[in-house]
């Protein structure tokens, strides 16, 4: 399974410990830790988070590009991915990719 091999990171000011596989809990400033991570060996960072994680993300710039994964399925209910935003965040469609189901990823760089 992909995430038995993936370092997981769990963004916490409550849990006491990580309980799953290769999981610990980090209490560090975000932009900090992405700067960390950053120079450790290995490739990607993927953040996968409720929405305010991603607005924080996304507020401060720290992703280099965005992979959004599409459903053919519509929730009615439940918080706006993406919240409010005081800014309009510009994105550059660099690929797209359909899957078995009828699912899209789109990757998009930040529009700089």
């Amino acid at each position: 399974m992909f995430l038995e091999r993936c370092k997981l990171i769990v963004l916490s000011n409550t849990l006491p410990k990580a309980t799953w596989g290769n999981s610990k809990i980090e209490k560090d400033d975000i932009r900090d830790l992405v700067d960390r991570l950053k120079k450790e060996p290995g490739k990607d960072i993927i953040m996968e988070g409720e929405p305010s994680l991603a607005h924080d993300f996304i507020r401060r710039r720290l992703a280099d590009g965005y992979k959004i994964l599409v459903m053919p399925v519509i929730y009615g209910k439940g918080p706006h991915y993406w919240g409010t935003m005081k800014d309009q965040e510009t994105l550059r469609l660099i690929s797209v990719k359909k899957m078995v189901r009828g699912e899209l990823i789109l990757h998009y760089t930040g529009a700089r």
